[in-house]
């Protein structure tokens, strides 16, 4: 072969590559907009087991240790608190070492009032099915399905946040 052909082969690749790069100026603003839409949308993570449960309450330790104000909200579940502490037994001392307050309101009898909690009751005769933290910007809910499992997820996305936190704090100071 002519070694001409080579020239003539990286004029066809220059030529392909300019051809992209046109493309990608017209798509990059397009991309944008779309990525911009989807940082504004909720961001949904599952999880399930006792492993999930762990990683959902430290998760609330690691976030809210980052914030100016150490302090997070429940609602506390006497049907689901069992898995809390099963998932996690040392969460209540691990809280207490980075000086984290909470803000309880127990649905459902017993519950304990330890450091840097305080703890009303919404019922101590009747217990809800989910266990909710509302805490930095990200909403969490444990629950269990048919077979006992506990399952979870975190919701961060600051509007939810700040509608949970209003309706908790409205409640707390009417009980």
């Amino acid at each position: 072969e002519d070694p001409k052909k080579l020239f003539d082969a990286w004029q066809n690749k220059l030529e392909s590559f300019t051809a992209l790069k046109n493309d990608l100026k017209e798509l990059v603003p397009q991309l944008r907009s779309i990525a911009k839409i989807v940082a504004d949308r909720p961001v949904v993570t599952y999880y399930d087991g006792l492993s999930g449960v762990r990683i959902i309450l430290q998760d609330v330790l690691d976030q809210v240790a980052l914030q100016a104000d150490k302090e997070y909200y429940a609602y506390s579940s006497a049907a689901v608190r069992k898995y809390l502490y099963a998932a996690y037994p040392d969460f209540t001392e691990q809280r207490i070492a980075q000086k984290i307050k909470v803000k309880v309101l127990a649905i459902g009898a017993g519950g304990e009032v330890a450091q840097l909690s305080e703890r009303k009751w919404l019922s101590k005769d009747e217990s809800s099915p989910t266990y909710t933290l509302i805490y930095a910007g990200r909403l969490a809910m444990i629950s269990t399905v048919e077979a006992g499992m506990p399952v979870g997820l975190i919701i961060q996305n600051q509007g939810i946040y700040e509608t949970q936190k209003l309706l908790f704090e409205s409640l707390w100071t009417r009980i």
